[in-house]
């Protein structure tokens, strides 16, 4: 059962120029990105949720310290508020993606509430994805230390017949307290503090499971803290967290491709026997591939293959040669992913996986491609309904098999625990 709570968010004054102090998500920003955002503005969120680390940085004095001292002074100042009544709040994004080939334009609506932290045992919310040590360690010492959510899990729904989205449709008819374009999304954001309105939501979220699409290192935080604090003190104050939902019947929700990049592999073209042992191979044009990947998505396992100048079409010929290869215990929901049959069938089994890395940057993959030694697989992007069926699997997705967009911006607002 899927439990929310409206929450008196943390909010910049609408006397600040909300572009130049919001960010994208910590995990995908660079160095470079990084220093911008610090030199933007001295308000920004990014010393928040990824402050400069100080060679003389101590237990008493570091990002984790500076970010607790800087958003309370912040909400000393004036430059933060927090609203009088709890609320849920409502972010729509519009932008446009390009999949293969073609610009698309789309539009993600959600909320963002409180939820209540379930173990993924219980089915409720559900993860794709693995999670590593060191950035769990890194977000459990900012949120103990802050004792605030700085910034929203993206989780996923199904209803179909969007009645969420009828309930909260008045409400984005009213003028949106921020609207800020960062990328090429144009954000706007709502509150709801019509406690009849938040009721209905709850109501019909209530029988909902959820998919978490990016956050799996700030829920599995999350839950670790609230354990700790019960722990120490039998609080149940950490029992919920902040959290972004969204319909994925309504078609608002991209996934981008990871395309592979095999850097100075030595592939020419007298290897391709090997690739048509699995694969039907067909030279085309740069234009057809991408039409031709697009066209046969659904039904089919196609890719593109570039390297030397050259591209090439590339159709699994039978699926069944997936059943008997590796990765035992697995379901054929992971074994028939794209991602797992062309690493299987091809970068593992024929070129090997030694400097490999992903490019999510279309025209970026082409460019490097035509490099000397250079040879990039184009792959689909991956499917909601596959994301849901790895989750409710139990399993989770092989490494880059998703790139959820737009990312959701930091700073709209916060909960302080």
């Amino acid at each position: 059962m899927v439990e929310i709570l409206p929450f008196r968010g943390i909010r910049y004054s609408e006397d600040v120029d909300i572009g130049n102090v919001v960010a994208p998500p910590y995990d995908v920003i660079s160095p470079d990105e990084a220093r911008k955002f610090h030199t933007l503005h001295d308000k920004n969120v990014i010393r928040l949720i990824l402050g400069e680390k100080y060679a003389d940085d101590t237990p008493d004095n570091n990002p984790y310290t500076r970010a607790r001292d800087y958003l309370k002074s912040w909400l000393e100042e004036g430059v933060l508020i927090r609203d009088e009544k709890p609320s849920i709040y409502i972010l729509e994004q519009k932008y446009s993606a390009r999949i293969a080939g073609k610009d698309e334009n789309r539009r993600m609506l959600g909320l963002i509430s409180l939820v209540k932290l379930e173990e993924y045992e219980k089915n409720v919310i559900l993860p794709h994805e693995e999670t590593l040590k060191k950035a769990i360690g890194d977000r459990l010492h900012l949120m103990g230390t802050t004792k605030t959510n700085l910034s929203q899990i993206f989780t996923m729904y199904s209803d179909p017949e969007k009645k969420v989205e009828e309930i909260i449709k008045e409400k984005i008819k009213a003028p949106p307290i921020y609207e800020v374009n960062s990328d090429g999304v144009a954000n706007r954001f709502w509150k709801i503090d019509d406690a009849g309105v938040i009721a209905k939501v709850a109501l019909e979220m209530k029988e909902k499971q959820l998919f978490i699409a990016d956050g799996h290192h700030r829920y599995t935080t999350a839950l670790m803290l609230r354990d700790q604090i019960r722990e120490e003190n039998g609080s149940d104050a950490y029992d919920y967290t902040m959290m972004y939902y969204t319909n994925m019947a309504s078609g608002g929700i991209t996934i981008l491709p990871a395309h592979r990049l095999l850097s100075n592999v030595g592939f020419d073209i007298s290897q391709m026997w090997e690739v048509e042992k699995y694969f039907d191979v067909e030279k085309v044009g740069e234009t057809v591939m991408f039409e031709k990947l697009k066209a046969m998505n659904r039904e089919h396992h196609v890719f593109g293959m570039c390297f030397g100048g050259e591209c090439y079409f590339l159709h699994l010929k039978d699926e069944s040669v997936m059943d008997n290869m590796a990765n035992h215990g697995k379901s054929r929901d992971w074994k028939m992913l794209d991602v797992t049959v062309i690493h299987t069938l091809l970068i593992d089994l024929i070129v090997g996986k030694d400097h490999l890395s992903y490019i999510i940057d279309e025209s970026e993959a082409v460019d490097k491609s035509k490099e000397e030694g250079n040879v990039v697989i184009f792959v689909n992007p991956t499917k909601l309904e596959e994301v849901k069926r790895i989750a409710q699997n139990g399993e989770k997705m092989p490494g880059k098999a998703t790139y959820f967009y737009p990312k959701l911006l930091t700073g709209l607002v916060m909960n302080k625990i």
